[in-house]
């Protein structure tokens, strides 16, 4: 039976999530499309493949400038073909805060017949001082009251080493105009910061009850050859699923193997290998399943990227989900097209087309003489200030990544300034004289 593109675009994410165990992600009836899972659902909530925690505000090529120009990627717009027509289409578009991080997203349906985009699922977010998402809250279109509804909730919480440490997920119940508890999961650690137990909250014990648990295996270089998880059931560790990965000589994921334990055995289920340009972008992705019957692998479906090599990958200003695929991705991916493999020929299922624009992310006005440097960055109590203007003195105001001003004084040029009362994360800092903003820059409390 044929699967659709929005069924099976989430592989884009398995890329970066695939190690990921059954039962951790949080399935919501009712919700929105599969391809909400290029968004969030399948950037997971754990990355065991590799955690990187990638900053969305940088500044090309590193150089000193009131701009912060980024490439923002604005919407992206998914099509799926059957038998050569077109059968359905999503777009989504993306809102970003003046740190560049995502503040909301909307998905819209395309009506085949009356060709009209309609409001399907919306998404807003809140981040906390280190810039990390602490609160999801989702909601569905309505057609009937021609307005949002509110649909879900997810709060997040995080250990002071950055590690996601506990989801919390409610349902919203327009009877009692309440949230109500779904689901409570708390993750724990190993010492190199892989995932290693989850645990899940007993409501009516009120413990928390180990759910999953997660085995690395290392090569020499410290490459993860496998990541295997396993369930607990009356006491007893039972095994789930398991990623056998293989390395190319430039230490690129060439492919790797998933299987499921069943009847005390492995068994293979699905293999996906790789394959990259002279630039190091993932040009093909192909996904086979294993035939029992034939005891053999079978294609079964493929991704062919392309990319603008004119745009590196840390000029790009994108969904966090992205971010979990820059091992893949080096340049800007401009458009991803699906195939799948039935009566022995590659059949295209659709595409998905990503439009960007260039943006200030600031919106703060140049001033070229106003160059300035901040040092140390990262700071830990103290931070100085310099400027290249004979202004002698420049009104400082300092912004958490909620975009709450925390700090607002006058200081002198080439001056130190305590900042000890400022928790750990991301801050941006604006220097101004009094005609206009001279600079505006990141930094780090650490």
């Amino acid at each position: 039976m044929k699967r659709t593109l929005v069924s099976m675009i989430s592989l884009l994410l398995i890329m970066a999530t695939h190690a990921q165990s059954i039962g951790q992600q949080h399935q919501k009836e009712n919700g929105p499309s599969v391809f909400h899972s290029l968004n969030k659902k399948y950037s997971g909530k754990i990355n065991m493949l590799d955690n990187h925690n990638t900053l969305a505000f940088r500044k090309i090529n590193n150089q000193s400038s009131s701009f912060v120009l980024m490439q923002k990627l604005d919407s992206l717009i998914v099509e799926e073909i059957y038998e050569g027509q077109l059968e359905n289409s999503f777009k989504n578009i993306y809102e970003y805060n003046y740190l560049g991080l995502v503040t909301s997203f909307t998905e819209f349906e395309y009506g085949i017949t009356d060709q009209v985009w309609t409001n399907s699922y919306h998404s807003t977010f809140m981040y906390g001082t280190d810039g990390k998402v602490i609160e999801e809250i989702s909601s569905q279109w309505d057609f009937s009251s021609n307005d949002w509804l509110l649909f879900n909730k997810e709060l997040s919480s995080y250990s002071p080493d950055g590690n996601l440490s506990t989801v919390t997920d409610y349902y919203w119940d327009p009877v009692s105009l309440a949230w109500i508890l779904t689901s409570k999961d708390e993750f724990s650690y190993s010492e190199n910061g892989k995932l290693v137990l989850t645990y899940n909250y007993n409501e009516e014990t009120d413990i928390w009850e180990i759910n999953y648990k997660t085995d690395y295996q290392y090569d020499e270089n410290g490459k993860e050859l496998s990541i295997t998880s396993s369930y607990v059931e009356s006491a007893v560790w039972i095994y789930s699923d398991k990623i056998e990965f293989t390395y190319s000589a430039d230490t690129r994921l060439e492919s790797f193997i998933g299987s499921f334990w069943v009847s005390d055995a492995w068994e293979f289920d699905i293999k996906e290998q790789f394959s990259y340009n002279t630039e190091g972008d993932l040009i093909v992705h192909t996904v086979f399943e294993w035939d029992d019957i034939a005891d053999h692998w079978t294609s079964y479906y493929k991704e062919e990227n392309e990319f603008n090599n004119l745009y590196d990958y840390s000029e790009l200003l994108v969904p966090e989900v992205f971010y979990n695929n820059s091992i893949y991705f080096n340049h800007m991916l401009t458009q991803m097209s699906a195939f799948e493999y039935y009566a022995s020929n590659w059949n295209f299922l659709g595409r998905i087309m990503f439009y960007y624009s260039e943006t200030d992310i600031t919106g703060i006005q140049h001033n070229q003489a106003a160059e300035s440097v901040i040092f140390p960055n990262p700071a830990n109590d103290r931070i100085s200030f310099s400027w290249y203007e004979n202004t002698p003195i420049m009104q400082l105001e300092i912004f958490n990544a909620a975009g709450i001003l925390v700090l607002n004084r006058w200081v002198d040029n080439h001056s130190t300034i305590s900042i000890s009362c400022l928790p750990k994360g991301l801050y941006l800092f604006k220097l101004s004289d009094k005609q206009a903003v001279g600079h505006a820059e990141k930094f780090i409390v650490q």
